[in-house]
């Protein structure tokens, strides 16, 4: 008698028999500290994924270089579909920006974009400043009077201030902090006039009436739906989005990299994953590996511009 169990994908290592995929426990590195928006939808996402590919799946955290130093571990691992790079749009910015970076995009095969988030502009709620368009004006009239702090040199936050300042025409001072905690204790105790961080990074304190959202960059949030969107107080062009997707070393075996991806799109429609995304302030979002490919290449150029324009970038 013949039994028919399923289909399943066999990958070819030489020297060894046919391996099923996945046979065994998947990593998933997070170039980022625990606690943030990228650890929590990770997180989110993997106790999902466990479900649909039948394995357990392990988050690891290698923080530090602008993301580079968890990236730079698994591109040197073997491409097997066993260890994957969950990384953002800040590992793009860091390759725009350093061009003696270790690691390049073209150093990964993508597997698949799993969500989109917004930045917000935070102010302290003692500012005078109490919409984003009384912050305009006064920028307009005083260049270089008013401060914004970023989570870092080629952030999210970074980039999405020199947009606005291209495409507004408005001259902000930007200051740097590490992660999103320094933004906001800098705006609370009224050191910098302006934040940009992540919506999850600004969450409790603007709920909690210390701080003032003003706008943010994408879409309207759940959290605070009465605040604008840059573009619907007339400047779509600054409009900003930060992403989070998963890549693989470059040369993982095709149907792999189908069978992953088509697990991560079947974990994201799953309903509790859509509600607990959303309570971290993200939108799932896929992508599979080759629209993946295609967005990444635009993203970059986009970013590029801003780069340029801007004068941003490492010197040496």
């Amino acid at each position: 008698m013949i039994f028919v169990l399923g289909v399943v994908i066999m990958v070819w290592s030489p020297g060894t028999a046919q391996e099923i995929f996945p046979s065994r426990p998947i990593t998933i590195v997070l170039p980022t500290n625990p606690g943030g928006s990228q650890d929590l939808s990770s997180r989110i996402v993997a106790s999902q994924l466990e479900n649909e590919l039948g394995v357990s799946v392990v988050i690891l955290n290698k923080p530090g270089g602008g993301q580079v130093v968890g990236a730079e571990y698994v591109r040197q691992l073997k491409p097997d579909g066993y260890t994957l790079l969950g990384m953002s749009t800040q590992l793009v910015t860091v390759t725009i920006l350093d061009p003696k970076c270790p690691v390049k995009m073209d150093d990964f095969d993508p597997i698949c974009l799993t969500a989109i988030q917004s930045n917000v502009v935070i102010a302290s709620s003692k500012s005078p400043l109490k919409t984003i368009k009384e912050v305009i004006d006064f920028a307009k009239k005083n260049p270089g009077k008013l401060s914004y702090g970023s989570s870092g040199i080629g952030s999210t936050g970074h980039f999405w201030g020199e947009l606005l300042k291209q495409s507004i025409g408005i001259d902000l001072t930007h200051v740097p902090f590490n992660g999103d905690a320094g933004i906001v204790t800098a705006s609370v105790g009224g050191h910098i006039d302006l934040g940009f961080p992540t919506i999850p990074g600004a969450r409790a304190l603007v709920k909690g009436g210390t701080l003032r959202a003003l706008v943010v960059s994408l879409e309207r949030s759940p959290d605070f739906p009465e605040i604008p969107t840059i573009a619907e107080i007339g400047y779509p062009q600054a409009s900003y989005k930060s992403w989070l997707a998963y890549l693989a070393p470059k040369g993982i075996p095709k149907p792999v990299i189908e069978k992953l991806s088509t697990a991560f799109e079947k974990a994201l429609n799953h309903p509790s994953v859509k509600e607990k995304l959303s309570q971290v302030g993200l939108t799932p979002a896929y992508m599979d590996a080759k629209q993946l490919r295609e967005f990444m290449n635009k993203e970059t150029e986009e970013l590029k511009k801003v780069a340029q324009k801007a004068g941003m970038g490492v010197k040496y």
